[in-house]
């Protein structure tokens, strides 16, 4: 194996200008480190933000390579690793502090063990790359942050991308009533076709009516929302008694009618991963395994980009404001 590897490298804060193609060392993974030869990259919006250093309570100190999300085949562990072993097909993403080292923008990266997961034989390196940020988070907020059951109706705004379409899988896998939304036809028929009962467009003035009639006037029980600088306060209308409304996606100032949640007893909670523990990876893990051999999770691949358009791809991503369509990766180590 060579010693050196392509990787983009980040060696100032700024935008997806910064990022760099270097040819740089394979690191060597010590103590609990495993090093993975990443076929496939996720891009996350967190990617970008990390880059920017936008994020203070996640800061990565200089230079990094970036990304968290990847999968691909196990190289080479350190002397204390017991949960993998060479050759192994597996994933990687965010379990905590330090769950990567070298992040898989590059040829290889490291990850401690606690972050890397068994990778099923029946989904592929690509769809691999899109597990981790997207379905630990929309499994964390429907199930432990929401605490979403059976028979409630969950809606999901925007459920054409990553985080959406995930989120529609675990609400139908669960036995909730699925209603999604989507600004393109193309976006609602994929939603439709993982599983929503009822796809509507948000682009229709009279998606939020829609909304209710499907409720019988009752509202939702569980909202995930990813833009809630634009949706919250329509939210707290279309939330039923005692709803949850889980918040995911970008900052931004908020004007809300509180008086509407108490009246409802409704509630508002803040959907993350930063501060997850164990416990919860492993209830992740352990159900995004099963779902993925049995076939009742699919995760989608949008667009692809070569590890050498990574700025291209990044920059696509943020500016894409509608449409998407599954998770961005980077394809690497395919030839």
């Amino acid at each position: 194996m060579s010693k050196t590897m392509k990787a983009i490298m980040v060696r100032e804060y700024g935008g997806p200008e910064v990022m760099k193609l270097e040819q740089v060392e394979i690191p060597v993974p010590n103590g609990r480190q495993v090093l993975v030869r990443v076929m496939a990259t996720g891009l996350n919006a967190v990617d970008a933000k990390l880059v920017a250093n936008t994020m203070p309570d996640a800061k990565k100190a200089l230079p990094y390579s970036p990304g968290i999300d990847s999968a691909g085949i196990v190289e080479e562990i350190g002397p204390d690793v017991t949960k993998v072993k060479k050759g192994d097909r597996v994933y990687g993403t965010f379990t905590g502090p330090h769950s990567e080292i070298q992040g898989p923008y590059a040829e290889f990266a490291i990850y401690n063990e606690h972050a890397v997961f068994p990778l099923p034989d029946n989904v592929s390196y690509k769809e691999g790359a899109v597990l981790g940020i997207p379905y630990f988070t929309a499994y964390v907020g429907l199930f432990i942050g929401c605490r979403a059951k059976p028979g409630e109706t969950f809606l999901m705004h925007g459920g054409s991308g990553a985080i959406g379409l995930a989120a529609i899988q675990w609400a139908r896998s669960r036995g909730m009533t699925v209603i999604a939304t989507a600004g393109t036809e193309e976006g609602r028929t994929l939603a439709k076709s993982v599983g929503a009962h009822h796809v509507l467009n948000h682009r229709d003035e009279n998606h939020i009516q829609q909304i209710m009639d499907l409720t019988d006037g009752l509202g939702v029980d569980v909202i995930l929302e990813m833009a809630p600088s634009i949706n919250l306060a329509i939210d707290i209308e279309l939330v039923a008694h005692k709803g949850r409304i889980g918040v995911i996606g970008t900052p931004g100032p908020v004007e809300i009618r509180p008086e509407r949640m108490y009246c409802k007893e409704s509630s508002i909670n803040g959907i993350g991963t930063i501060a997850i523990t164990k416990e919860v990876v492993k209830e992740v893990s352990s159900a995004l395994h099963a779902g993925l051999e049995l076939g009742y999770l699919k995760p989608v691949v949008g667009m692809e980009f070569p590890l050498e358009q990574a700025q291209e791809a990044v920059l696509s991503r943020s500016t894409k404001r509608t449409g998407a369509l599954g998770q961005y990766i980077l394809s690497i180590n395919q030839s």
